[in-house]
């Protein structure tokens, strides 16, 4: 990324890793998935370790640490909203047999927390992990950046290094950013070449009290779950389910 200064981002970029708090990795495998040298590996792992972000379990595997937690609780109420998506989205998949994610901005990336399915769902594929991606398609994405200036989407696509139709992309993200500024929700169709098949997303903003986006909230299902006479009833859902994510009331 231009003007970034490569081994703080380094840093930022192991600590994104661990945000997943059940995995513990040795020195090796972190330095291959960081693209480091073993000896640089060594020197990010000291310096965190120093700050009490990481540290490392008598199998020699580092992970999270409890040095993070002043600035988790300088975010506690961000941390009880997605707690809430948390149950909201448990609730869909039990009671409506919708499932969904909730997705959140790190930068110019999308992470996405938490994937629900109903049981023996077909979109089920494995134990679904913390996932990563470039924040420039799909619902999920308008959603976190929907109140930004167009200037944003266009900044992010023009850095993407990969190869893709940059102006076709920017143009469904700007649709999509709209639409949900007008609508509050935005639905877009593709296909998925893991599943193979045609697919849906439906998403919608999560917002904290103080009106500021902090998550998106996605129903995802087979093209056919999206049908005309659907969409206004799961629109309505959508966001209500994401209120429900802000109310300090839900339980």
């Amino acid at each position: 990324m231009k003007n970034t200064i490569t081994n703080s981002a380094k840093l930022l970029a192991l600590q994104l890793m661990f945000a997943d708090r059940g995995l513990r990795l040795r020195q090796s495998e972190i330095a291959k998935r960081l693209s480091l040298k073993k000896g640089s590996a060594y020197r990010v792992l000291q310096t965190m370790s120093a700050f009490g972000f990481v540290s490392k379990d008598d199998s020699r595997r580092w992970g999270a640490a409890t040095g993070l937690l002043p600035l988790a609780w300088s975010m506690r109420e961000e941390v009880r909203i997605l707690e809430n998506s948390r149950r909201v989205i448990d609730a869909l998949a039990k009671d409506r047999k919708i499932s969904s994610k909730i997705s959140i901005r790190s930068g110019d990336r999308e992470i996405t927390l938490m994937y629900v399915y109903p049981q023996n769902h077909e979109m089920m594929v494995g134990e679904m992990q913390i996932a990563s991606s470039p924040i420039i398609e799909g619902t999920s994405a308008a959603a976190l950046l929907c109140d930004e200036d167009d200037t944003v989407p266009q900044r992010i696509i023009a850095a993407y290094t990969g190869e893709i139709p940059k102006a076709r992309y920017l143009q469904k993200l700007l649709s999509g950013m709209e639409n949900i500024r007008r609508k509050g929700w935005h639905y877009e169709s593709f296909y998925s070449q893991y599943s193979v098949g045609h697919y849906g997303g439906m998403s919608a903003p999560i917002r904290s009290p103080t009106g500021a986006v902090i998550a998106a909230l996605t129903f995802l299902g087979r093209e056919e779950d999206f049908t005309r006479p659907k969409i206004p009833h799961l629109s309505k859902l959508l966001l209500a389910s994401a209120r429900a994510c802000s109310d300090s009331a839900f339980v």
